[in-house]
């Protein structure tokens, strides 16, 4: 981008008005107005397409230090951008240093064998939506039902969930309402029951931690998440987790599958597949969810 100073537009204008005669002074300030318009349009235009909604490339740099450069042009000018983890690898779309540490600690303890990272900006008609409502609507899990999702395996569109909800107890398993976040800072964590079209009748924990500014949510398995008859994930060896973080400007939606799976072998793509267009379903959820 050219640069263009103040002070170089001021001296501009003062220029204009010291050569003019007394005529032109009075259209002066008019004249002024236009250039400061052309300038103010040249310098916009001259912007790459994410920077105009706040997506500058120095922005996003600072967000995401471990960042590749060819993500950081996914960010800049479509707002999206995915990364599949090998094992061991570090999570890089995870906004800021303090939530990359965190998140890539959980899956280092994890030992996860399959990850997917992705991370959307979302529009930014959202960005006035405050913090306690963008964490109510994350926790309205009940809504998931009937979510539908793109099966890598059958190569069609299919159904996600069948049905969620929040239980009060692994006891009882007496089904509850979604919890409406009222005030913040806040912290929670509860169960869930989830019958998942590819692997079955399972129960969750979902953990989640509401701070101005951000909403980090965590779901871990108690059930063994099953593929047909073959156990694929055994108990707490997989965690979603759904990050909210407010920048100045906009908000940021990043989500990651981690898990450490057993027997993959040939289909580790299709896992990795599947975990990946599970994500993007749950992104255009919650997305939905605010346009609603």
């Amino acid at each position: 981008m050219v640069g263009c100073e103040t002070p170089l537009i001021i001296d501009i204008c003062q220029t204009l008005l010291e050569n003019s005669t007394e005529m032109d002074r009075k259209s002066a300030p008019r004249c002024i107005g236009i250039l400061f318009a052309a300038i103010f349009l040249f310098l916009l235009l001259d912007e790459p397409l994410g920077a105009q909604g706040g997506n500058s490339r120095n922005e996003i740099a600072l967000l995401f230090p471990s960042i590749t450069p060819e993500l950081l042009e996914n960010i800049a000018e479509r707002g999206s951008a995915s990364n599949f983890l090998k094992s061991g690898e570090k999570p890089i779309l995870v906004p800021t240093e303090k939530f990359g540490a965190k998140i890539g600690g959980d899956l280092d303890d994890l030992s996860f064998t399959i990850g997917v990272e992705v991370l959307h900006v979302l529009p930014d008609e959202f960005a006035n939506r405050s913090t306690e409502e963008l964490a109510s609507l994350l926790l309205e899990i009940s809504d998931l039902a009937g979510l539908e999702y793109y099966s890598a395996s059958k190569d069609r569109m299919r159904i996600l969930f069948f049905d969620s909800y929040f239980i009060d107890s692994l006891d009882t398993k007496i089904p509850i309402d979604d919890p409406i976040i009222s005030s913040i800072p806040t912290t929670g964590s509860m169960y869930a029951y989830q019958e998942d079209n590819t692997f079955g009748k399972n129960y969750n924990t979902i953990g989640y931690d509401v701070q101005p500014g951000t909403i980090h949510m965590i779901t871990e398995n108690i059930s063994t998440y099953r593929w047909g008859l073959v156990p694929i994930v055994r108990p707490k060896n997989l965690h979603l987790h759904v990050l909210i973080y407010r920048t100045e400007n906009q908000i940021i939606y990043y989500g990651n599958f981690g898990a450490r799976a057993l027997r993959v072998g040939l289909i580790k793509d299709r896992i990795h597949n599947s975990f990946y267009n599970r994500l993007m379903a749950l992104y255009g959820w919650y997305h939905k969810k605010l346009a609603e």
